[in-house]
């Protein structure tokens, strides 16, 4: 759809509509419109923004015509920028071009009203906040970006509409992020979707500059945020204040799981169009450890979990020790159970190998028929420790492995190798963290905050699905 000023932009408009029809577009424009009565000028306007496939807007040096209806235009703004809205709410493709100081133009196309050159100022602050704008100098430099700028789009090229930030750090499953980057690349393709490029980010200055670049550039349509948890801690406060700037400029942003809380008494700023996807599925958890129970008797379990630094870390804890001990397969006593630093599968490999050596040593018999990981990645490492060292232990039962996250290897060892020790670990990981995070993006009608990961029976893979 073409949109601007009519009369002032009559040769612009007609440079927009040749390049259109030269790429191959029909152009969907007011001259194409057939004569409606004021009181529809708005309906007509927005229904021909919601029959185009994309936006272009140009923007001259007047704010344009303004409709007068107290429901559809209370803030009274004009014909041209209520286009602009409508595209916007509808994620159409935009292009936006803007005239620059060169171009040839009476002064009786000026502005002349000065509370409509405030609005004109403000429309246009807003736009180059939102988009890039290209300007021009002429009808000919115009037609030339436009027919480019089409071609991108005709192509694919225009809707790089999603930032993706990665953290990079020691504290970060780097295979489950990869999964989850993959899964949600899948989702993107199959919607006409790209990803704009984003540095990954190893700590909080570097987190807070990303933020912070994103919210001084062109601003993207959509941002989804991996862990920021993890590069976060009180000070992060001015995160949450570039997050607003974004926010109230119309992205929309999902973070995976919780930014800490602030300090009592201080403001914490509360952007707009943040949702929160929370990792752990209270649901799933029970459901690995209904398959616990198949395979050991209370004392019989081994919990390998992350450090409390962290929410995700504090919830996934809090929900297998609350079900192993409903279940009786875990005393009161966890002084025994595996605390790691981080959710890695070195660590946890070096720390299950030290706790067999030490059996060893004692020549105490090994009670463990299951060691439950938290994720996959340490459940990994589990795996690979008792493989090496459990011959070590005399008389020692092959102790079974349970993880969670659904990561491929592990899928795959429980469902193609019938002789492996991972018997179970729940499909709640980087594929369905993908499929919901890119829902809560894109479906505008969710309008909870925060919403905890879902998850059913079905998502639960284990060795019985070999036989099934």
């Amino acid at each position: 759809m073409i949109s601007g000023t009519f009369e002032d932009l009559a040769h612009c408009r007609l440079a927009l509509m040749k390049a259109a029809l030269a790429t191959k577009f029909f152009p969907v424009a007011m001259e194409h419109d057939p004569t409606k009565p004021a009181t529809d000028l708005i309906e007509a306007s927005l229904s021909m923004v919601r029959e185009a496939s994309a936006y272009i807007g140009v923007i001259g040096r007047r704010y344009g015509h303004v409709p007068r209806c107290r429901n559809r235009n209370p803030k009274k703004l004009s014909l041209t920028e209520l286009e602009f809205n409508e595209a916007l709410r509808l994620n159409l493709p935009t292009i936006l071009f803007v005239m620059g100081p060169e171009y040839p133009q009476a002064d009786t196309h000026r502005e002349q009203n000065p509370s409509k050159q405030r609005q004109l100022s403000a429309f246009l602050k807003r736009a180059e906040r939102l988009f890039v704008v290209h300007r021009f100098a002429d009808d000919e430099e115009l037609e030339r970006k436009a027919v480019q700028l089409l071609g991108n789009f005709a192509r694919g090229a225009l809707r790089e509409e999603l930032v993706l930030c990665v953290p990079r750090d020691a504290t970060a499953c780097d295979s489950f992020n990869i999964d989850l980057e993959y899964h949600l690349m899948r989702r993107l393709r199959d919607h006409g979707m790209f990803l704009r490029p984003c540095p990954t980010f190893r700590s909080l200055p570097d987190f807070r500059s990303v933020i912070r670049d994103l919210a001084q550039g062109p601003i993207p349509r959509y941002l989804f945020l991996i862990w920021p948890e993890i590069v976060s801690d009180s000070r992060s406060d001015s995160v949450l204040e570039q997050l607003e700037i974004l926010g109230n400029a119309g992205c929309r942003i999902v973070a995976l799981n919780e930014f800490p809380k602030p300090k009592p008494g201080a403001r914490s700023p509360s952007p707009r169009n943040l949702f929160i996807l929370k990792a752990t599925s209270r649901n799933g958890v029970n459901l690995l450890c209904g398959e616990v129970a198949k395979y050991a008797k209370p004392g019989q379990v081994l919990l390998v979990h992350a450090s409390q630094l962290y929410q995700s870390a504090k919830d996934r804890k809090l929900f297998f020790e609350q079900q192993l001990s409903s279940l009786g397969l875990i005393s009161g006593n966890l002084d025994e159970h595996i605390t790691l630093d981080t959710w890695d599968r070195d660590d946890a490999y070096v720390a299950v190998r030290k706790k067999i050596e030490s059996f060893s040593a004692s020549g105490k018999p090994w009670p463990y028929r299951v060691i439950v990981a938290a994720n996959d990645d340490m459940a990994l490492g589990v795996a690979d420790a008792l493989d090496r060292y459990q011959h070590k232990l005399e008389n020692a039962p092959k102790t079974k492995v349970v993880g969670y996250d659904g990561l491929r290897e592990v899928r795959h060892r429980i469902l193609k190798k019938p002789a492996d020790r991972f018997v179970a670990t729940l499909d709640a990981g980087p594929m369905v963290i993908a499929e919901q995070a890119f829902d809560l993006l894109t479906n505008t009608s969710r309008r909870t905050r925060v919403v905890a990961l879902s998850v059913d029976r079905n998502r639960l893979i284990t060795k019985s699905l070999v036989h099934d």
